[in-house]
């Protein structure tokens, strides 16, 4: 008579089988999860220049952006808008030996104004988060902010 039930063999194939699916799954999953934060930190810049834009329009000021001595500057006042973040007016962020980003860093590499009116001269930010990089674009002249992942 036969006994009912799974050999020892079947019980190591399907552990084999969640192992391998499990070997594959867990670091996309992990890097998915890693790049899900560093746009939320990408964001904080959109926002700011969002922020800006606003403001430009509803005090009737112009603000020129621009990246001053390692920080942000509006109108040539400087702004913390985060902590996270290392900005530089001038070249690419600085690389660890391993070849990525060491902190969050922000570059500007043309000024952007943003006029009374709600139109703007447009620009990019460049914005280096750990390991991935974000544009943000701001579109001349009505000033449609755009963030756009590049491939890392």
């Amino acid at each position: 008579m036969r006994q009912k039930g799974f050999t020892l063999i079947e019980l190591l194939i399907v552990i084999v089988i969640i192992g391998l699916i499990f070997a594959v799954t867990v670091p996309v999953s992990v890097r998915m999860y890693n790049r899900y934060m560093a746009s939320l930190e990408a964001e904080k810049v959109m926002l700011f220049m969002f922020k800006l834009q606003r403001d430009s329009f509803l005090d009737g000021d112009e603000k020129l952006v621009e990246t001053d001595t390692g920080l942000i500057t509006v109108n040539g006042v400087p702004q913390k808008f985060s902590e996270e973040f290392t900005v530089k007016s001038e070249g690419p962020p600085p690389e660890s030996q391993s070849g990525k980003t060491k902190s969050n860093f922000v570059y500007i590499p043309t000024p952007i104004l943003f006029f009374t009116n709600g139109t703007t001269s447009g620009g990019i930010v460049m914005v280096y988060v750990k390991d991935f990089i974000f544009a943000v674009k701001i579109t001349p002249p009505y000033g449609e902010i755009r963030m756009k992942a590049h491939n890392t």
